[in-house]
């Protein structure tokens, strides 16, 4: 169980001894961890594509799915429904890579990047320190780049773990990779090291050899080609990605934060947060930016901040655009409170809606006491209660759910629409 996910249950377990007591429902015994299959969780087209098989066994820890991927480029494992999405567009993009990379077009480039100075491609891949050293010394037009790169080193920043080299930004090496990966709808910032190595390859390819993909690229074939190669970003978003480095989109984030009126020191600690990859950044920030004019953003931002490790930025990231999802949709929101460590919603109807990133939630100690606590927030007289999931829950604990008076709107990821 990740930090997000203890950080959740734990923080709601203050004080549900007595609030337990209170209450007039009566509860059955817990049900036990769940056996799944992922034949019974995901829709059939997801299930195998012309390049893959998600295999039938699925382990649950902390309400989050573990998903394992057979295919064709090597063997997977995915995390939740969202990111099973994301590593199947990332199988579909390794294989065209390993395609192009097969023609004659591409050996064409080779012969032509094979030409580049090997002073470039050394320094490009084994010596990016020194290199930008150099480099940044004559690239006046980039000053305000830099200057951001420059800041974030000099006030201790550490750099993401993400990030490319400073060297791949200055000589336009990463718009060409990042472009060819917006291409093919996965993110460029992805830590598949398998699509890394074919992306850093191919890119090399494209950028020194002039070559150009768009022609060939092909969308992913099959009934999953629906769902799995829809573009991860949209097109707007995508642009943005494509057209901007690390050091730009903290700008930009910084830009769109300190317009929703978030204290400076906390969209500091949040952009210097390693744990965010740019693109997990960029996407809980448009999120948050959905979300002008609802009261307390920084609340969000505020627990998102203590991401450690990517699984956390995650949570984050997709509890921010579910919560956004709800805001344009059925529940416009008034403000975001603090429960307990927790984002709670109080919508402009009165009610109290939680957005949960789970993919399955049962009747256990943790939910119970998730309950006892939404049931009796401090300060709030809620006029109803909504649980918005992600993933699916329980058959008992959606029964104890609506015993209670919450309604329950589940199985909201794309991967489990059929």
């Amino acid at each position: 169980m990740n930090f997000s996910q203890c950080l959740f249950f734990a923080g709601l377990g203050l004080g549900a001894s007595l609030l337990r007591a209170q209450s007039d429902v009566p509860a059955p015994p817990y049900e036990a961890p769940p056996a799944l299959r992922a034949d019974a969780i995901l829709p059939a087209a997801l299930l195998t594509g012309p390049h893959y098989q998600v295999l039938p066994g699925v382990h649950t820890e902390g309400g989050i799915h573990r998903f394992t991927i057979d295919s064709d480029v090597g063997a997977f494992t995915a995390d939740g429904e969202e990111m099973l999405l994301e590593r199947l567009r990332e199988i579909n993009a390794i294989h065209q890579l390993r395609q192009i990379s097969q023609g004659e077009e591409y050996r064409a480039a080779l012969k032509t990047a094979a030409k580049a100075p090997l002073n470039l491609a050394k320094d490009l891949f084994t010596q990016p320190k020194e290199t930008v050293q150099g480099a940044a010394k004559g690239a006046w037009k980039m000053m305000n780049r830099v200057g951001e790169s420059i800041r974030g080193t000099v006030n201790g920043r550490q750099r993401s773990p993400y990030e490319e080299s400073a060297t791949r930004d200055l000589i336009g090496f990463s718009k060409v990779k990042r472009g060819l990966a917006v291409g093919l709808a996965v993110d460029p910032y992805s830590r598949n090291e398998t699509l890394q190595k074919v992306l850093d390859d191919v890119a090399w390819t494209s950028y020194a050899g002039k070559m150009t993909f768009s022609a060939v690229l092909l969308p992913l074939g099959g009934a999953a080609g629906a769902v799995a190669s829809g573009a991860q970003l949209g097109s707007a978003l995508g642009d943005t990605i494509r057209d901007n480095g690390p050091a730009d989109l903290r700008l930009l984030n910084q830009k769109t934060l300190t317009a929703l009126a978030i204290p400076p020191e906390l969209i500091q600690s949040f952009l210097d947060n390693p744990a965010f990859s740019p693109v997990h950044q960029t996407l809980l920030t448009q999120a948050l930016g959905s979300l002008r004019g609802v009261e307390g953003l920084s609340v969000l931002l505020e627990l998102a901040k203590a991401a450690a490790d990517e699984d956390d930025a995650r949570f984050f990231q997709r509890t921010a655009q579910l919560i956004a999802w709800l805001h344009q949709g059925s529940t416009p929101i008034a403000r975001l409170v603090s429960l307990q460590g927790f984002p709670i919603c109080l919508a402009r109807d009165g009610s109290v809606a939680v957005a949960l990133n789970l993919s399955y939630a049962s009747w256990n100690p943790l939910t119970d006491r998730f309950i006892t606590a939404l049931l009796k927030p401090q300060g709030l007289t809620p006029k109803g209660f909504k649980v918005f999931l992600s993933g699916s829950v329980s058959p008992l604990l959606r029964q104890q759910l609506e015993a209670r008076g919450i309604a329950v709107i589940d199985r909201l990821s794309p991967a489990l629409r059929s």
